[in-house]
């Protein structure tokens, strides 16, 4: 049968005690030696790797501190909510039902309510309806799978298994604790600006470890990447991954002929800023004092690190890469009618980082392992859903989005 969640072990982590580390399972190491063999399915399972643990969180854990931002409101968990057109949907109504489970509307609701607040800012409203139906599903797919996978836990993991999910949660609620400044009552609080309770972000916290676990049982055995694969993916990547390109950092004046009152203005213009160079001045306080592009002007004329071969402006680039640091360009650099002073600050040279580089093939192994475990996820989820009876009630998540549509003049403020 399911078995509940350890309350008294997440009240007193003593009840469960520490979670002790048992050796790296998920280290990739050089590719010389052969890469560490995975557990067999039927092990049990002591530790989540770092590649379980990145790829399957819960919403709270992606999401931002709920402390942060304009907070949520959700409606009352008693009280039915009434549309302005006489329908009404009562909080714990049902969005969809998996093998029997519900799933509710309040907590579709709940893990985005948040990020639909912030979006009814920056959205006219025929956007937002798109947007907030697009999350909404997204929301109640996450609950389906959510509760697909954490039956599946429950029915394959053992007694050890079990035991780490509530350590880890344990753990994660004293974290959750220490960052609101040991207090519960604030903890309790700041998951309340998301519209949760802090038992509920718990709970859904030890389902996701209990998730995680059963991916590290069931999926991670299955991943396999051989010298080839890791030698293919540098190959490919080489140059947008492993090559540090040489790169310059400059300050740049702009000055346009129609600015100044045409092209002999602009010409002394330059050889007025040129001389003032020269002579020392701050080319910092310049750039300030004679750029008209205003995003030149706040920043001082810092153009930032830029690639060699990747400025727009040719002529420019072709300027500065024949300066060495702390010089100013003394020629007249002209490029689509607008005459240019350029100041080299710094030069870096590049690199490529060489495949035997152990740091190198960790990166790689670790993003190819990434990318597999991804796909074998989504298999897995698959495979549960063609086993599994899903009713999805559309007429109550369409409610839901009006619910959202009917606040989004108040978010839309601020409110």
């Amino acid at each position: 049968g399911a078995r509940p969640v350890a309350g008294e072990a997440f009240r007193n982590p003593a009840a469960v005690g520490p979670v002790k580390p048992v050796g790296p399972v998920d280290q990739p190491g050089s590719v010389l030696p052969a890469p560490p063999t995975p557990a067999k399915p039927d092990e049990s399972v002591r530790s989540v790797s770092p590649t379980v643990a990145a790829s399957v969180k819960s919403p709270a854990e992606e999401s931002p501190d709920p402390a942060a931002g304009a907070a949520a409101t959700r409606p009352s968990a008693t009280s039915p909510t009434t549309l302005a057109t006489g329908q009404y949907l009562t909080v714990g109504a049902v969005v969809a039902e998996v093998n029997g489970v519900a799933v509710y509307a309040d907590k579709v609701l709940a893990w985005v309510e948040k990020d639909l607040a912030a979006k009814a800012r920056q959205m006219p409203e025929s956007d937002f309806r798109r947007y907030a139906a697009g999350q909404l599903n997204k929301s109640r797919d996450y609950f389906i799978n959510n509760e697909l996978v954490f039956a599946a836990a429950q029915r394959s993991l053992d007694a050890k298994e079990r035991e780490l999910a509530e350590a880890l949660t344990t753990n994660w609620r004293q974290r959750k604790i220490t960052e609101a400044g040991g207090s519960v009552e604030l903890a309790r609080r700041q998951a309340s600006a998301q519209g949760l309770s802090f038992e509920e972000l718990v709970n859904e916290q030890y389902r996701t470890f209990m998730a995680q676990i059963y991916y590290q049982k069931k999926v991670m055995p299955r991943i396999q990447i051989s010298a080839m694969d890791l030698r293919d993916y540098y190959r490919d990547h080489l140059s947008d991954e492993f090559t540090d390109h040489d790169q310059v950092h400059f300050r740049l004046i702009k000055i346009d002929p129609r600015e100044t009152g045409g092209r002999e203005q602009a010409i002394a213009k330059v050889k007025e800023i040129q001389d003032q160079a020269a002579k020392g001045f701050d080319f910092v306080e310049l750039a300030k004092t004679h750029n008209r592009d205003e995003s030149l002007q706040r920043a001082g004329g810092d153009v930032g690190w830029v690639d060699k071969n990747a400025f727009r402006l040719e002529k420019v680039e072709k300027a500065v890469w024949a300066l060495q640091p702390g010089q100013v360009t003394s020629d007249f650099v002209e490029e689509d009618g607008v005459f240019y002073v350029a100041k080299l600050e710094e030069r870096k040279v590049g690199r490529v980082a060489p495949f035997e580089d152990p740091a190198v093939q960790d990166t790689i192994y670790g993003k190819l392992r990434a990318r597999q475990f991804k796909v074998l996820q989504e298999k897995a989820v698959e495979a549960l859903k063609r086993d599994a009876i899903i009713d999805l009630k559309n007429d109550n998540l369409e409610i839901v989005l009006e619910m959202a549509m009917q606040r989004y003049p108040a978010w839309l403020k601020g409110a």
